[in-house]
């Protein structure tokens, strides 16, 4: 069990490592671009800036933001229960070994061998 859980940690680890170094690229491509801010050529492409929109045109930013802090906080601690069962787990073999070795150890100190 402990090795399924650290091959699904591995392959967190690289995707996260592409997410960001697609992120990083990105931002250096708009980065550059960035610089020629025209509001002419942006007026002219639709753009409409936040201040000049109907009050109910505008996206729920505040409801959005909270419903990604929620997603967010639900994800930890479901993958925090799955910690804590694995834990459990892994806890309850471990006692079962330690009663196996106290019943081999009996047996041999009294003679009767590991069989």
């Amino acid at each position: 069990m402990m090795g399924k859980m650290w091959s699904c940690a591995g392959h967190l680890w690289a995707v996260l490592v592409v997410a960001c170094g697609a992120a990083a690229a990105a931002w250096a491509e708009t980065g550059a671009q960035g610089s020629d801010y025209d509001p002419a050529r942006l007026s002219r492409e639709g753009f409409v800036p936040a201040e000049r929109v109907a009050l109910g045109d505008q996206v729920p930013g505040g409801t959005l933001m909270l419903a990604a802090y929620l997603a967010g906080w639900v994800l930890f601690f479901a993958y925090l229960v799955f910690l804590l069962r694995a834990q459990r787990d892994v806890g309850r073999e471990l006692g079962e070994v330690r009663r196996r070795m106290d019943e081999l150890d009996e047996r041999i100190e009294e003679g009767g061998g590991a069989s």
